[in-house]
């Protein structure tokens, strides 16, 4: 494998110490800080330092640019990779990606991340891996993973349960439909909401707690309560994605949608059928399977499966079509079932 490939600098991790707090900035803006190998190592780099630095009291991460906080992992580069004959190359960034997500997850002071503009796949992943995700209100997430044969990894089938529950995580990360901050904060995935003229004297206030030396869970809490915006009732889809996704596997929630005749259940399978089989029956087993694991199971678990789904034809072909070729009317045109299983 080759190191000077692995570590090319595509995009940085800026990190810096603001009055004892440790502030990591991705900086890809031209790629929508996608996040590249050199990323990854950049952000675990950091991360120890500062927990080895006893005067750092917590971590905030955020992002440069006015587009995007992170687009996600740069599938772009592992499609490469898998195509020109690298595929441990491809190994060794999920391997990276995975620990530094995992990284954050436990780090032993508070970690906020501040999302704006656009959040999807490993960019969610690294924010909700933190102990506070705040949103700005003009924050779009997203899991879209099965439009191009991947899953939910980056940790999602074990975070996106813990907050926003089984059946609110099946349907965002089967369908990969993108939802608002104000969403994010009704399923309780973002924590808070802050409008964008609050959203630098946020920042700044967060540096003054630290300062005061009560930079602990509690104060932050009630800090972004102070600041943010009023918290949304529960999505008026809720009860529908209970109804159909919050019982069954994969072949019974499609079953049940196939069954009904309603306004919901037609959108969501217009959502579900141009999408690749094995990456929404691989979601929906792993939301079952690391609903009860421990993160260090669940990233151990996304290893794996990205090893095996990113040498699959799915993946190949949704990569190419989507993100190389840009094809916004790319199906693959396979039924939703029945899915072999036994070759997964």
């Amino acid at each position: 494998m080759s190191q000077e490939t692995l570590n090319r600098p595509d995009g940085r991790v800026h990190a810096a110490v603001d009055k004892g707090l440790g502030i990591l900035v991705l900086d890809r803006p031209e790629a929508l800080n996608a996040l590249s190998y050199s990323m990854f190592r950049d952000i675990r780099t950091a991360l120890r330092q500062f927990a080895g630095d006893a005067s750092i009291q917590g971590v905030l991460i955020k992002a440069s640019g006015e587009r995007a906080f992170c687009s996600g992992g740069d599938v772009k580069r592992v499609f490469e990779w898998i195509g020109g004959d690298r595929a441990a190359e491809a190994d060794e960034f999920f391997k990276e990606e995975y620990s530094a997500d995992l990284e954050i997850r436990r780090f032993p002071k508070p970690v906020i991340s501040m999302v704006h503009g656009i959040a999807m796949g490993g960019g969610l992943g690294v924010a909700r891996a933190s102990r506070f995700l705040v949103a700005r209100e003009d924050a779009v997430f997203a899991m879209p993973e099965a439009k191009i044969g991947f899953f939910g990894d980056v940790g999602a089938s074990h975070l996106l349960p813990e907050y926003a529950g089984k059946a609110a995580a099946k349907y965002l990360m089967l369908t990969g439909i993108s939802f608002s901050a104000a969403q994010a904060a009704a399923w309780k995935i973002a924590d808070a909401v802050v409008s964008k003229e609050n959203w630098h004297a946020l920042e700044e206030q967060i540096k003054k707690l630290v300062g005061s030396s009560e930079f602990t869970g509690v104060r932050i809490h009630e800090l972004i309560k102070q600041i943010r915006l009023p918290r949304p009732a529960q999505d008026e889809a809720a009860q529908d994605i209970g109804r159909f996704f919050g019982h069954g596997n994969f072949e019974e929630i499609i079953r049940a949608l196939e069954s009904s005749g309603d306004s919901f259940a037609k959108r969501a399978l217009e959502l579900l059928t141009p999408l690749w089989p094995e990456s929404l029956w691989v979601t929906d087993c792993l939301i079952e399977r690391n609903a009860a694991a421990s993160p260090e199971e669940t990233y151990r678990l996304d290893f794996e499966v990205a090893a095996r789904m990113i040498r699959r034809e799915g993946f190949v072909r949704g990569v190419k079509a989507v993100l190389v070729d840009k094809d916004r009317s790319f199906r693959f045109g396979k039924p939703l079932l029945p899915v072999d299983a036994r070759a997964l």
